[in-house]
């Protein structure tokens, strides 16, 4: 009896958390995935010699562990593992339980005693995050260091490793050497995960295959008509532009850097969220890509025939889904395989809640069932992400991944294959004229330009790329900060970015990647010597433009002298907890604390009280910015901060002759500026947020990713609020 053939395509992907400019890596998930996933399922793949599979990396990721490997990486997580605890300020602190419970409770917090009770102790719906700073003691802290490290390792290592053994039955009371021994073997697992995928390629049990550089949707890169196929109504961005010459950049680069990473040029190309147009196709087969894959339903329309199930979900028309394609492309023939969304959905999101022998048996027995029809035999790809599904299994999945293979080491009838070993032994004879423009969700493009917020971000893209052409245009450039500014531009085209936008998915770090994305584009100006537009610093997401501040009850009477004169002197003013902005903000050295806001019935007063005392020596380059975004943009800048009497000026949008601002900082920094000065009129609509300026950029901002908003009063201000 013929056999059937299934080609495991694992999928692992993390966004680019690097900031090129200043090094700093925001969010931890590649150093984590790392330790756990990316190095533990080559390992499981590895204890079955008879087991094939392909594995994708995204080019952008693997820059990322290189990082790691090469002590170029450090994310704020990892440095404040790094720091005893003993030694963590009060913003280490406030990070460290903000985030350092940020596992998968079930199987990875509460089956770990200490750990669960460090969890229950921080009360994570409790969100005074002061409160919990007060109950954790230093050796709380170093409990909670050690454990959201040592939970991320994969049982294959664990399993071969005494030391991490021990550490898991000691449990509590750690100390400061056996955190170090954590995080030493933590970065001894990332540094084998590349060698360990390479020997595994070597021995001829693996495939790699690659993504466009940055995970870029490279249909709408190259068209973003091509969103109308499955979306005839869509709204396209306003500034919506074609940038072919974009995507043959991703595409040529990943191929080169794979091949640098691993050796071997990759035959094979997973399409960011298993995007796909003609024109892409004609790309990708153009820098020398032999095949890719995408969904069933990207089949189905493509030959405009429905793949049909039987009840229990076995494929009725095996012949048409379980074979590869030869699409026809102006740049030659190019090979496809399509997922059995079905059967990858089961992995992804279903068998998590059976024990590991049942959810094999059924995979394996789904597998079986599999008719062959024909001349060439069927090949059913299996194609889903690599890390995210493991969280949420018991032992990170290792159980129920050992199971299936070791069941389909003994099954006569089903074999593991790579796709490029399937493809060299039964070529594609059936042809695909054209391939429908969709990707692996719902055959559309609606998570990424179907939102009010993704149009507004590609506008943002769009604009920021038509600058960076415009001034090399004018040769205003040079060629190595060219450079940095085109790989601001290539990070920005990151599907990620845009997945997080609109209502499709929700995630508690959604501040975080929208300040990423308009970061990056923030960075292109910055490379080119300008000024970014303000609209780049406000955030694009509505869920993050809530400002968590109280509004004005009063007007105020303050002397500006960089002290509290009285208490009744800043009673009536909005204030926003600088410390209390996110459970995501960046720790380390912080200058402000408090921000107080207010008026009088013709100026504007803020006050701002800063951690530590005034250091007249070390800090003698700071200034503060006060940048207005609206209701017209302009600047207040505050030099000379250390100095016994301050500096300060509109530097940005003054408006006539008349008085102008005045500041001091003693005790706290205070600082009044008349309305008229800045051109804002009664009753509009006034936003602006606080820069630290340190050495010439930016160091801090209050708040981070927001803005603090208010209505310029009325005479008669008191009188409605008081009503109110």
């Amino acid at each position: 009896m013929a056999k059937t053939y299934v080609a495991f395509w694992w999928h692992q992907h993390q966004p680019y958390y690097k900031d090129p400019l200043t090094g700093t890596c925001t969010l931890p998930w590649v150093r984590l995935h790392g330790v756990k996933d990316y190095h533990g399922m080559a390992a499981l793949i590895g204890e079955f010699p008879e087991i094939r599979a392909t594995i994708n990396f995204v080019p952008s990721l693997l820059v990322q562990i290189i990082d790691y490997v090469n002590g170029t990486g450090e994310d704020t997580s990892l440095r404040l593992s790094r720091k005893p605890a003993a030694d963590l300020t009060a913003d280490d602190r406030r990070h460290v339980l903000g985030n350092f419970f940020t596992a998968n409770a079930e199987w990875m917090i509460r089956p770990n005693a200490r750990y669960a009770d460090l969890l229950t102790k921080r009360r994570p719906r409790d969100p005074d995050i002061d409160a919990a700073v007060r109950r954790f003691s230093d050796q709380d802290l170093l409990d909670l260091q050690v454990w959201a490290n040592l939970v991320w390792f994969h049982p294959t290592t664990v399993e071969k490793d005494g030391a991490l053994q021990e550490l898991l039955l000691k449990g509590r009371d750690f100390t400061e050497q056996d955190k170090s021994e954590v995080l030493r073997r933590q970065m001894e697992v990332i540094a084998d995960v590349i060698p360990l995928h390479r020997r595994l390629e070597e021995g001829g049990q693996l495939e790699t295959t690659t993504t466009p550089f940055y995970h870029p949707i490279l249909p709408l890169l190259c068209n973003p008509e091509v969103a109308r196929e499955a979306m005839p109504n869509v709204v396209l961005p306003d500034e919506a532009d074609k940038n072919e010459e974009d995507a043959r950049e991703q595409v040529t680069r990943a191929l080169a850097y794979h091949e640098e990473t691993f050796g071997r040029r990759p035959r094979g190309m997973w399409p960011s969220e298993g995007s796909v147009s003609q024109r892409m196709a004609e790309i990708v087969r153009e820098a020398g890509v032999e095949w890719i894959g995408t969904d069933e339903q990207i089949l189905e329309r493509s030959v405009r025939q429905q793949i049909l199930r039987g009840s229990r979900g076995d494929v009725k028309s095996a012949d048409l889904l379980y074979r590869p394609y030869l699409l026809e492309t102006n740049s030659g023939p190019l090979a496809a395989v399509f997922r059995d969304h079905n059967l990858s959905d089961l992995i992804g999101f279903h068998y998590q809640r059976s024990t590991a022998e049942d959810a094999a048996k059924d995979m394996v027995s789904r597998l079986a069932r599999v008719k062959p029809s024909g001349d060439t035999p069927p090949l059913v790809s299996i194609i889903l992400d690599g890390e995210n599904a493991w969280e949420y299994y018991p032992r990170s999945g290792a159980d129920f991944l050992r199971a299936l293979y070791e069941q389909l080491c003994d099954h006569p009838d089903v074999e593991p294959v790579t796709v490029s070993g399937y493809l060299d032994r039964f070529p594609p004879g059936e042809k695909l004229r054209r391939i429908f423009a969709g990707s692996w969700i719902n055959h559309n493009f609606a998570i990424w330009i179907g939102h009010e917020e993704d149009r507004k971000a590609w506008d943002y893209l769009y604009k920021t790329r038509r600058f960076l052409v415009e001034q090399e245009q004018a040769g205003g450039l040079d060629k190595e900060s060219a450079a940095h500014a085109w790989e601001e531009i290539y990070i920005a085209e990151g599907s990620d970015w845009f997945w997080w936008y609109g209502d499709d998915h929700h995630t508690e770090q959604i501040n975080e990647f929208d300040d990423l994305f308009r970061r990056h584009l923030r960075n292109v100006y910055t490379l080119c010597g300008a000024h970014s537009p303000l609209y780049l610093d406000q955030p694009i997401a509505q869920i993050a433009t809530a400002s968590k501040h109280s509004q004005p009850r009063g007007f105020l009477r303050v002397t500006v002298d960089g002290r509290i004169t009285s208490f009744l002197e800043w009673v009536d003013a909005g204030h926003c907890n600088l410390t209390r902005s996110g459970a995501m903000d960046q720790a380390g050295e912080r200058f402000m604390r408090e921000l107080y806001f207010g008026f009088s019935e013709t100026e504007l007063f803020l006050r701002i009280d800063v951690e530590g005392e005034k250091d007249l020596v070390t800090q003698k380059s700071d200034a503060l910015r006060i940048r207005f975004y609206s209701p017209r943009e302009a600047a207040i800048l505050v030099e000379d901060l250390y100095a016994e009497t301050q500096v300060v000026r509109i530097a940005e949008g003054r408006v006539g002759d008349g008085p102008g601002p005045a500041a001091a900082y003693d005790h706290v920094v205070e600082i009044a500026c008349p309305f008229a000065a800045l051109g804002f009129q009664e009753n509009e609509n006034v936003g602006f947020y606080v820069e630290l300026i340190r050495d010439g950029a930016v160091h801090e901002r209050a708040p981070r990713l927001s803005g603090i908003e208010f209505a310029v009063p009325s005479a008669d201000f008191e009188k409605i609020a008081w009503q109110v």
